[in-house]
């Protein structure tokens, strides 16, 4: 019975390492109804979705991370990052939750996010428009 109880104890433990990770947005303007999302784990296999917008121009993922990532969202590829277009190599940690709502147009000017992981994501789009 002791054997057992440690393996479960580990097997636990293992699972607590793994963290929930929630990515919302709104889309006000939409080039198109999906927006690709790419997740790069230091400890996991790669991620690449595409998700479909709703009615409301809303989208919505979660997946489980162990260790930190990039991700990158996509949602108009013609046009370059410093123009809108995507997000690229943001941070994700584990137990993140970011939300966002741009206009597609301006979105630069429109980003906004809301989340326990907002103010790394606010602190990344000030780097990249005065670097840009």
């Amino acid at each position: 019975m002791k054997p057992f109880l440690i393996f479960l104890f580990i097997l636990s433990a293992i699972k607590i390492q793994a963290q929930n990770v929630f990515i919302r947005g709104k889309i006000m303007n939409p080039v198109s109804q999906t927006v690709e999302m790419m997740i790069f784990p230091y400890a996991q296999k790669s991620i690449f979705e595409t998700l479909l917008l709703n009615e409301k121009n809303e989208f919505e993922f979660k997946t489980t991370l162990t260790d930190i990532a990039y991700v990158t969202l996509t949602f108009d590829k013609n046009r370059p990052i410093s123009q809108g277009g995507r997000l690229q190599w943001y941070i994700l940690e584990p137990n993140d939750t970011i939300s966002m709502t741009f206009d597609a147009k301006y979105f630069w000017k429109t980003m906004r996010y809301t989340g326990n992981a907002a103010p790394k994501f606010e602190y990344y789009k000030e780097d990249l428009i005065t670097t840009n």
